[in-house]
């Protein structure tokens, strides 16, 4: 194998995605609140892994706020509850992003996650996962 090729696939890989896990587009409701308030809030999500999840809300969100989350997926999967931590967040043309990292997430929740990929997003898992796959021909 060309290990000239090897480096530069790798390279390529670590600066298009640095999570390990893929993030999957997933559109739908969730609520959020805040460590210290009482009424939680709704937002819309972007995309999900098991790690952590990015979504859009016109409030304001402090960097390391912690929130408790449902994440409403899709109509006939039960919702996910997690508690996260906000580590990155940006401005959209829709409001704000927020990128969060999972600090408690069941693995019930979890299988959720993986189960929703695979039921409603399997071309997308398959074009992140296996995209490099078949690109390398060992040479025997």
């Amino acid at each position: 194998m060309n290990t000239q090729n090897a480096i530069s696939n790798e390279q390529k890989f670590a600066s298009s995605e640095r999570r390990y896990l893929p993030r999957w587009e997933a559109q739908g409701k969730l609520f959020y609140r805040k460590e210290k308030d009482e009424v939680p809030a709704q937002a819309c999500s972007k995309d999900i892994n098991a790690s952590g999840m990015c979504f859009n809300t016109n409030d304001d969100i402090s960097l390391d706020q912690k929130l408790d989350l449902v994440v409403y997926l899709a109509e006939d999967i039960e919702p996910i509850d997690a508690v996260g931590r906000v580590v990155w967040q940006s401005k959209s043309e829709k409001g704000n992003l927020f990128g969060v990292r999972f600090e408690r997430i069941s693995k019930k929740s979890q299988d959720l996650v993986f189960n929703y990929a695979f039921e409603y997003k399997r071309d997308q898992l398959k074009q992140r996962w296996f995209k490099d796959c078949w690109q390398f021909s060992p040479s025997i």
